[in-house]
């Protein structure tokens, strides 16, 4: 006669439960990232210890046993607990780590003020932690308003009555081209210059409202837009192409286009592009705070 008072491994009433959930070895295996057949030695090793089988087994599937099913009400409330206790273990072990949630637009690096504020608070403030968040602006808003995010840097105007905002600085529209352009010895570039002329642009859908602001007047000037999905190397060998293209970018600095013999010729008579850092009024952490002061 068995021991009633046996102590069962929770790890192995967890595997069982999981096998019973997928129904299959092979899925249950795939699950918990373990070998098939070390998984199957385990419940071996489970139904001896309990003196009963689980399952009843053929070539193509299993199926619970009478004594199973009972048992598998009682482990899936073990296995409930055990991830509740996981997750419960993480937020303690995380609890005193200071952390700062902060948005940015892509390519944000390489705006000047962006990487002189994220760089001089790690210095100050070593021991907070700084999570970026990139994404448009439409979206950045979208996580403050919902406490996803601290902070956010964001480009173009932001006109929410829940926004506070905090210019930083005012970018100008920059072409970037190849050096050997019949427009990069031009000296002071205008939009007429661009008749004729083609320029890759982010895509519309991304930040509407900047996009009318900037582009509508290069393309009533008679230059030819178009829309770019990601800002990488291959959009920039464009600049080089048979049929040049030329970038539009925001006077970002790129360390590397001195060297890809790209130069960016900044447009007179655009709009200046504001940069500016936002948070929700009312929700400011101790993190978050401190980020803000440092940015006044």
């Amino acid at each position: 006669m068995r021991n009633c008072s046996m102590k069962l491994d929770p790890r192995l009433v967890v595997q069982f439960a999981i096998i019973a959930e997928e129904g299959s070895f092979t899925r249950a295996a795939e699950r918990l990232h373990v070998a098939q057949p070390w998984l199957s030695a385990r419940l071996k090793k489970f139904e001896e210890q309990l003196g009963f089988p689980l399952f009843t087994r053929n070539t193509r599937n299993i199926a619970l046993t009478k004594q199973g099913y009972e048992l598998l009400q009682a482990a899936r409330g073990v296995h409930a607990s055990m991830m509740l206790t996981e997750a419960l273990a993480s937020q303690l072990q995380h609890r005193d780590e200071r952390h700062l949630r902060l948005g940015s637009p892509p390519y944000g690096n390489h705006i000047v003020r962006r990487q002189e504020l994220v760089e001089q608070f790690a210095l100050i403030y070593p021991d907070i932690s700084v999570e970026l968040d990139i994404g448009w602006s439409s979206g950045l808003i979208d996580r403050v308003l919902k406490g996803a995010l601290d902070l956010a840097f964001v480009l173009g105007e932001v006109h929410h009555s829940e926004i506070e905002t905090m210019l930083l600085c005012e970018l100008k529209l920059e072409l970037l081209m190849s050096a050997n352009h019949p427009l990069a010895k031009v000296n002071n570039l205008k939009p007429a210059d661009l008749k004729g002329q083609t320029i890759a642009v982010f895509t519309r859908a991304l930040h509407p409202e900047l996009f009318d602001s900037i582009f509508t007047g290069l393309k009533a000037a008679g230059a030819t837009l178009v829309q770019f999905i990601e800002f990488n190397q291959a959009l920039l060998d464009r600049t080089h192409s048979a049929e040049p293209t030329m970038v539009a970018s925001f006077g970002l600095r790129y360390d590397y286009l001195n060297a890809a013999n790209i130069i960016g010729k900044t447009l007179d008579d655009s709009n200046s592009i504001p940069f500016s850092l936002i948070r929700k009024i009312g929700h400011a952490s101790e993190e978050s705070q401190l980020f803000w002061d440092l940015s006044l």
